[in-house]
């Protein structure tokens, strides 16, 4: 390879983007006026009481929660180390607001998870794609479960991620594939009854209980039922909605009975969530108290990638109304995300194809602030909130979460002339608003106590770069489930010297050792042999 050759295309690649960035920056008018508001608008002053007043309290308890995972390929088993954790911290309000240093653990999980190949279906041991996707599906899930736990002991929850991604990932990728008639789960008993297909396809859509509208869909109509005694009044209904109802009394007539005005659930259905809730907690404690055979064995039923996505999506619902139930805050804190939807916010009467160059949003934003907006060095400044979902067409395969989670950019002054990389921060609102209109005035009081929150959160990185961008505390947890994780992997390595080195192992050696590497070792002993003949 011409290495300098290379170099001279990166250089010119690298200076193409840099262009493009500041053309972007000075055509991009981020001052537009979108419902009365501003899009970009600066932070203003704090009001340190504000933790105070809101949390009636002198001190607020937060938690963030990270997660971590390795895989590790060793002949024909792979081994997967998952960790999720959350660290503890207290915030003191004074004459400034500032959070404890030094946390203290609060929830933590973490296992080695030893595969099969031939179990996954990969194609050969030599491909570790399969147990990586697995890995990262696990993590999240274990994340999820971490948050919820958490959020018992915690007042504020700050999770690495972003929540409706999240939230649109999982539970559009377990409907739009049908995960839910085809999974391992189906059938599974818990104290509650057996889960059947209309538990996990109705639970899917669970999260449309978090909107405070009034119900005009079947599934709305069904969890309203839930909480009425299971009755649902079906007055005022538009054709397409009772038409799909009527669907759903066909497929399940064990669940769902109708009449002209009544909707009525069966005593069955109405333990669907808990049925859901209690298989979560199986899993659970199948990790955290190693009961069962194997972490992934549930009831004897052994769980795949698949079964792990569909989990992912109920533990995630079950997050989302855990913390409307307990009205807690909860802070999703995405990065590195490289999502487009403020441009399409901005951009929305312009056609794709004639948009030019996209930027990602941070990348823009960062451009932006330090060309087109060079006194914002000075201050804090963070874009509108607004809803990520709001611009997503809906379809019947995709519930509409609209109203529910709120996004918005921020940069703060981490120092004295030192700015924070832009980063996303999207959170779920304890009060929804209007699911069709999110640009409402509303009275939204987490407003500027989020932000508030934010800026405290950023004091300690000051010496921290890397940190730079991503508040503090998820930041140290971060580091700590890494280290868990590495802690975990020399586990797995001192297992594999043992199998190397103990003569006793031999044997069994031989047979989990790849071909190649096999193949490798017979070629350099006929060669040695060769030469010492």
């Amino acid at each position: 390879m011409d290495y300098e050759r290379e170099f001279e295309r990166l250089k010119a690649s690298t200076l193409t983007l840099i262009t493009e960035s500041i053309k972007q920056a000075n055509n991009t008018q981020f001052n537009v006026v979108v419902g009365g508001r501003k899009v970009i608008r600066k932070i203003g002053s704090y009001r340190p009481d504000r933790l105070r007043s809101l949390m009636d309290k002198p001190s607020v308890t937060l938690g963030a929660v990270d997660g971590s995972c390795s895989v590790d390929v060793f002949g024909d088993t792979v081994f997967i180390s998952v960790v999720a954790a959350s660290l503890m911290y207290e915030m003191v309000v004074s004459d400034s607001v500032w959070v404890e240093k030094w946390p203290e653990q609060g929830v933590e999980y973490s296992f080695i998870l030893p595969v099969l190949a031939h179990q996954a279906d990969a194609e050969s041991s030599d491909s570790s794609s399969p147990f990586v996707n697995l890995a990262s599906n696990l993590m999240k899930l274990l994340e999820f479960l971490t948050v919820a736990d958490t959020m018992s002991i915690a007042d504020i929850v700050l999770a690495d991620g972003s929540l409706s991604m999240d939230y649109k990932t999982s539970v559009s990728t377990s409907i739009n594939e049908k995960l839910y008639k085809k999974t391992s789960l189906n059938g599974l008993k818990t104290a509650w009854g057996g889960l059947d297909e209309y538990d996990l396809l109705i639970n899917l859509y669970r999260g449309l209980d978090l909107l405070a509208v009034r119900p005009l869909n079947p599934f709305a109509l069904i969890f309203s039922a839930e909480r009425n005694g299971g009755t649902a009044v079906l007055d005022g209904l538009d054709v397409n909605c009772v038409r799909q109802l009527q669907a759903f009394a066909a497929a399940y007539p064990d669940k769902i009975q109708l009449d002209t005005h009544t909707l009525t659930l069966s005593q069955d259905a109405m333990k669907s969530w808990d049925r859901l809730t209690a298989t979560l907690n199986l899993i659970k404690q199948n990790i955290t108290l190693y009961r069962g055979s194997h972490p992934l064995v549930i009831l004897d039923r052994p769980l795949g990638l698949d079964d792990i996505n569909l989990l992912r999506a109920y533990a995630l619902i079950g997050i989302l109304l855990k913390a409307k139930y307990l009205g807690k805050l909860l802070i999703g804190v995405a990065k590195d995300s490289t999502s487009t939807s403020l441009q399409e916010l901005i951009f929305r009467e312009m056609s794709p194809t004639n948009r030019g160059f996209i930027l990602p949003d941070k990348l823009a934003l960062e451009v932006y602030s330090a060309l087109k907006e060079p006194t914002l060095i000075n201050e804090p400044w963070s874009t509108l909130e607004y809803d990520p979902l709001s611009e997503l067409s809906s379809t019947n395969n995709e519930p509409p979460m609209r109203g529910v989670f709120s996004r918005f950019y921020v940069q703060l002054m981490v120092s004295e002339g030192v700015r924070s990389d832009v980063f996303v921060c999207e959170r779920l609102k304890r009060h929804a608003v209007d699911m069709f209109d999110p640009y409402s005035e509303t009275d939204d009081p987490d407003q500027e106590y989020t932000l508030g929150l934010l800026q405290a959160l950023s004091q300690p990185t000051g010496s921290i770069p890397e940190a730079l961008g991503h508040t503090y505390p998820l930041f140290e947890v971060d580091k700590y489930v890494k280290h868990i994780v590495s802690g975990l992997r020399s586990i797995v390595r001192g297992y594999q010297k043992l199998l190397i080195t103990d003569p006793a192992y031999r044997e069994y050696l031989s047979i989990i050792k790849p071909f190649r590497q096999k193949r490798s070792e017979f070629e350099r002993g006929r060669r040695s042999w060769e030469q010492t003949r």
